[in-house]
Protein backbone atom coordinates (compact mmCIF):
# COMPACT_ATOMS: atom_id res chain seq x y z
CA UNK A 1 0.00 0.00 0.00
CA UNK A 2 1.64 3.60 -1.35
CA UNK A 3 0.79 6.32 1.84
CA UNK A 4 0.33 9.30 0.47
CA UNK A 5 0.75 12.83 2.12
CA UNK A 6 -2.58 12.71 4.02
CA UNK A 7 -2.65 9.35 4.96
CA UNK A 8 0.89 10.40 6.92
CA UNK A 9 -0.43 13.17 8.31
CA UNK A 10 -3.18 11.14 9.76
CA UNK A 11 -0.57 8.60 11.25
CA UNK A 12 2.00 11.03 12.69
CA UNK A 13 -1.27 13.06 14.56
CA UNK A 14 -2.59 9.73 15.62
CA UNK A 15 0.53 8.75 17.13
CA UNK A 16 0.61 12.08 19.29
CA UNK A 17 -2.92 11.36 20.36
CA UNK A 18 -4.59 8.29 19.35
CA UNK A 19 -8.15 9.76 20.93
CA UNK A 20 -8.12 12.48 18.50
CA UNK A 21 -11.55 12.92 16.90
CA UNK A 22 -11.67 12.67 13.12
CA UNK A 23 -13.36 15.90 12.99
CA UNK A 24 -10.52 17.63 14.75
CA UNK A 25 -8.39 15.68 12.81
CA UNK A 26 -10.29 16.82 9.25
CA UNK A 27 -10.42 20.07 10.81
CA UNK A 28 -6.45 20.41 10.87
CA UNK A 29 -5.44 18.93 7.88
CA UNK A 30 -8.59 20.71 5.86
CA UNK A 31 -10.25 17.45 4.49
CA UNK A 32 -14.04 16.67 4.95
CA UNK A 33 -14.46 14.35 7.90
CA UNK A 34 -16.31 11.86 5.59
CA UNK A 35 -12.41 11.98 4.00
CA UNK A 36 -10.52 11.25 7.49
CA UNK A 37 -13.02 8.25 8.25
CA UNK A 38 -12.44 6.61 4.82
CA UNK A 39 -8.61 6.74 5.12
CA UNK A 40 -8.78 5.42 8.74
CA UNK A 41 -10.72 2.42 7.34
CA UNK A 42 -8.18 1.63 5.05
CA UNK A 43 -5.13 2.09 7.15
CA UNK A 44 -6.94 -0.49 9.31
CA UNK A 45 -7.93 -2.86 6.80
CA UNK A 46 -4.68 -2.66 5.43
CA UNK A 47 -3.12 -3.44 8.33
CA UNK A 48 -0.59 -0.02 8.45
CA UNK A 49 -3.30 0.71 12.06
CA UNK A 50 -3.10 -2.88 13.96
CA UNK A 51 -4.49 -0.89 16.60
CA UNK A 52 -5.48 2.05 18.75
CA UNK A 53 -4.15 2.07 22.23
CA UNK A 54 -2.60 4.16 25.25
CA UNK A 55 0.64 4.79 27.16
CA UNK A 56 0.80 4.31 30.52
CA UNK A 57 2.43 5.80 33.43
CA UNK A 58 4.33 3.26 35.05
CA UNK A 59 5.28 5.60 37.71
CA UNK A 60 1.91 6.24 38.63
CA UNK A 61 0.74 3.12 38.50
CA UNK A 62 3.66 2.18 41.21
CA UNK A 63 6.28 0.65 39.03
CA UNK A 64 8.74 3.51 38.98
CA UNK A 65 11.48 1.21 38.08
CA UNK A 66 11.79 0.70 34.00
CA UNK A 67 14.65 -1.52 32.88
CA UNK A 68 15.58 -2.92 29.39
CA UNK A 69 17.02 -6.40 29.31
CA UNK A 70 19.09 -7.65 26.45
CA UNK A 71 18.83 -11.50 27.05
CA UNK A 72 20.88 -14.06 24.98
CA UNK A 73 19.88 -17.88 24.80
CA UNK A 74 21.23 -20.71 23.76
CA UNK A 75 19.66 -21.43 20.14
CA UNK A 76 18.42 -25.07 20.92
CA UNK A 77 16.29 -23.69 23.64
CA UNK A 78 15.15 -20.44 22.46
CA UNK A 79 11.56 -21.27 22.42
CA UNK A 80 11.38 -22.62 25.55
CA UNK A 81 13.81 -20.03 26.96
CA UNK A 82 11.25 -17.78 25.49
CA UNK A 83 7.93 -19.12 26.59
CA UNK A 84 9.41 -18.63 30.42
CA UNK A 85 10.45 -15.43 29.99
CA UNK A 86 6.41 -14.55 29.13
CA UNK A 87 5.37 -16.54 32.59
CA UNK A 88 7.49 -14.03 34.73
CA UNK A 89 4.00 -12.42 35.04
CA UNK A 90 2.89 -8.94 34.66
CA UNK A 91 6.33 -7.17 35.29
CA UNK A 92 7.64 -7.91 31.38
CA UNK A 93 5.71 -5.35 30.09
CA UNK A 94 7.37 -6.20 26.60
CA UNK A 95 9.41 -9.00 24.79
CA UNK A 96 11.48 -8.23 21.35
CA UNK A 97 12.81 -11.02 19.30
CA UNK A 98 16.02 -8.64 18.29
CA UNK A 99 18.76 -9.36 15.73
CA UNK A 100 22.25 -8.29 17.00
CA UNK A 101 23.95 -9.08 20.09
CA UNK A 102 21.07 -10.48 22.04
CA UNK A 103 18.15 -12.37 20.62
CA UNK A 104 15.04 -10.57 23.08
CA UNK A 105 14.58 -7.21 25.05
CA UNK A 106 12.80 -7.09 27.16
CA UNK A 107 10.78 -4.36 29.03
CA UNK A 108 10.41 -4.44 32.96
CA UNK A 109 8.47 -2.34 35.31
CA UNK A 110 9.23 -2.60 38.71
CA UNK A 111 7.73 -1.14 42.10
CA UNK A 112 11.83 -0.77 43.59
CA UNK A 113 15.21 -2.32 42.93
CA UNK A 114 14.03 -5.18 45.04
CA UNK A 115 11.39 -6.23 42.95
CA UNK A 116 13.27 -5.80 39.48
CA UNK A 117 16.33 -7.46 41.53
CA UNK A 118 13.98 -10.69 41.67
CA UNK A 119 12.54 -10.84 38.38
CA UNK A 120 16.33 -11.32 36.88
CA UNK A 121 17.13 -13.73 40.07
CA UNK A 122 14.17 -15.77 38.82
CA UNK A 123 14.89 -14.88 34.70
CA UNK A 124 18.45 -16.04 35.36
CA UNK A 125 17.23 -19.75 36.41
CA UNK A 126 15.64 -20.19 33.50
CA UNK A 127 17.14 -23.13 31.07
CA UNK A 128 18.74 -21.81 27.97
CA UNK A 129 19.09 -18.47 29.50
CA UNK A 130 22.97 -17.49 28.40
CA UNK A 131 23.28 -14.12 29.58
CA UNK A 132 21.86 -11.22 30.04
CA UNK A 133 21.86 -7.04 30.61
CA UNK A 134 19.95 -4.85 31.84
CA UNK A 135 19.81 -1.08 31.15
CA UNK A 136 18.11 0.89 33.57
CA UNK A 137 15.85 3.42 32.11
CA UNK A 138 16.31 6.87 33.52
CA UNK A 139 14.25 8.82 31.29
CA UNK A 140 11.91 8.01 28.62
CA UNK A 141 12.40 10.62 26.23
CA UNK A 142 10.59 9.98 23.41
Amino acid sequence: MILDELDKAIIERLRENARISVRRLAMDLGVAPSTISTRLRRLIREGIIKKFTVILDESALGYPVMALVGVIVNPRYAYNALESIKELGDFVRSIYSVAGRYNFILEIAARDVRDLRNVLSKMGKIEGIVSYETFIVMERVK
